[in-house]
């Protein structure tokens, strides 16, 4: 496959589907579309309907949402990954297997073409025997370069559920899920700590926050959470504090 001028960056997550028109020899950016309309909303959608079998039904949609790029852009090819690759997205392929090159050419990946004329390279996930990821990878292979002058250490991915990669010579050794975003929502908004914590700005208030960070290294989370409460009760910290410890 020869390499294009142009393509279409397509990051298809849960819940964001989100296109990018990118010049392919300087990375530039030229245009870019989103919706809401993640991986699981369009499934939903799906089996609400009959009609289209799984990857025309969302190929379709996928056509749909180019027609919104500005049309001299609108025929590239498409590099799609996340959760596009799942077996409630577009087409499902295999995780590829842990150790990772940097370059990212032992990930899997399948050429499709469309009768609505779409051309798509898509990309797949990567798993270890405990952790598996769809999407960072992505993120891992584009920062091979900023890498190049460290041995060894490891890559942080923040998000729902962060990354963390070990890195070692060139390769992507090891991966660890960690549900932080997805843990900090359910006992911020669905936790006896509810009424405990609050934040009404986005200034980030950094004496609680360190202190929570180390109990935390400490491997003392789980005895420290009943004290956001304790603390909120006995006015000893305010729900602000309490949010960012």
């Amino acid at each position: 496959m020869a390499l294009p001028n142009y393509f279409i960056s397509c990051d298809w997550g849960t819940s964001n589907f989100r296109l990018r028109v990118v010049e392919t020899t300087t990375l530039t950016i030229l245009a870019e579309h989103k919706t809401y309309c993640g991986i699981k909303l369009l499934y939903e959608k799906f089996l609400k309907q009959r009609e289209k079998e799984q990857t025309q039904f969302f190929a379709d949609y996928l056509k749909e949402q180019i027609s919104s790029l500005p049309k001299e852009h609108q025929k590239h090819i498409i590099v799609a990954a996340g959760m596009a690759s799942a077996n409630i997205g577009l087409f499902e392929l295999n995780y590829a297997d842990f150790p990772l090159n940097t370059c990212g050419n032992n990930l899997i990946w399948k050429h499709l073409v469309f009768n609505n004329n779409i051309e798509i390279l898509l990309i797949s996930g990567a798993k270890t025997n405990s952790g598996m990821m769809r999407g960072e990878e992505i993120q891992a292979v584009g920062l091979e370069q900023e890498l190049k002058p460290y041995k060894k250490g490891f890559l942080l991915l923040p998000g729902t559920h962060s990354k963390h990669l070990t890195y070692d010579n060139g390769i992507y050794t090891d991966l660890k899920n960690y549900m932080t975003g997805e843990l900090f929502e359910v006992l911020s908004k669905k936790s006896i700590l509810v009424n405990s914590v609050s934040t009404t700005s986005s200034t980030l208030l950094e004496k609680p926050f360190l202190e929570g960070v180390s109990l935390g290294l400490q491997g003392q989370l789980s005895a420290s959470l009943f004290s956001i409460r304790a603390k909120d009760l006995l006015q000893t910290k305010t729900k602000e504090e309490n949010y960012f410890f």
